[in-house]
């Protein structure tokens, strides 16, 4: 019967043993594990500006050799700092948002990608914030002939707070810089009263902006005209009183 000494040496040898070969395997394939994790990391930024690509491609389409070298020779990288300035000596495809974001904000720093192709100028920017359950992130571009005067100074007031971007995005920038028929519609859809519906409002309000923030209010006033009962009419002012002084009234005759 085997002793617990060899029964224990078995287990540690081959414990050992196993640990050695995981450790070699992942020397092995971690320069392919990286190579594939940046070129994952490169085909979510092409993503934001697949429209533009050549000849029509789609990004799902492109082999991988060609995200490195569309990536190289068509998208130049750079770094700035939270107050807009320039960091040099780091690439921005280096800049890991989730570790940026629990760094002190004067620390940070935040990456911007811009595209040339097909005629066509791009900003991206990756952006990441909370999300309902987890952070969630993605990459905005931002056509040149949407801004006005663009130029580097525009993207670093918009870089400047990058958890903002997205509010900055729709409400400053799209709004304020986007010309009136680029601009989204509203649209919304409304009914009153909840319980027992007499009335619906569907509007479609051309380049407007926001359904909620430009149709909601607009739908309110038609439904409460056609609902709620006319505000009540104040009474008429009644006649001012005589001014005459009692010296100036009729005299009465005497009998």
């Amino acid at each position: 019967m085997d002793s617990p000494r060899y029964i224990l040496t078995f287990v540690f040898t081959m414990t050992a043993l196993v640990a050695l070969m995981l450790t070699g395997m992942r020397q092995v394939t971690m320069e392919k594990a990286n190579l594939n994790e940046e070129i994952f990391n490169k085909r979510a930024i092409l993503q934001a500006v697949e429209n533009y690509l050549p000849d029509g491609k789609k990004v799902s389409d492109l082999k991988d050799q060609e995200v490195l070298d569309l990536f190289k020779n068509q998208i130049q990288q750079v770094v700035v700092d939270m107050e807009g300035n320039p960091v040099e000596g780091v690439m921005a495809e280096k800049i890991d948002m989730a570790k940026e974001r629990k760094k002190a904000e004067a620390e940070r720093k935040l990456p911007l990608f811009i595209y040339q192709g097909e005629g066509k100028t791009s900003y991206i920017l990756a952006v990441r914030g909370n999300g309902l359950w987890d952070e969630i992130w993605g990459n905005i571009a931002l056509e040149s002939d949407l801004i006005d005067e663009a130029d580097s100074r525009e993207i670093k007031t918009l870089l400047k707070n990058e958890q903002a971007i997205p509010t900055e995005l729709k409400r400053r920038w799209v709004r304020a810089t986007t010309k009136v028929e680029h601009r989204d519609n509203a649209l919304f859809v409304a009914f009153a009263p909840f319980e027992a519906p007499k009335a619906v409002v569907a509007l479609v309000l051309e380049n407007a902006g926001g359904g909620s923030a430009m149709g909601a209010p607009v739908a309110r006033h038609m439904l409460d005209a056609y609902l709620l009962p006319p505000e009540p009419q104040l009474p008429p002012a009644p006649d001012k009183p005589s001014t005459q002084s009692p010296d100036q009234s009729e005299a009465v005759p005497n009998e």
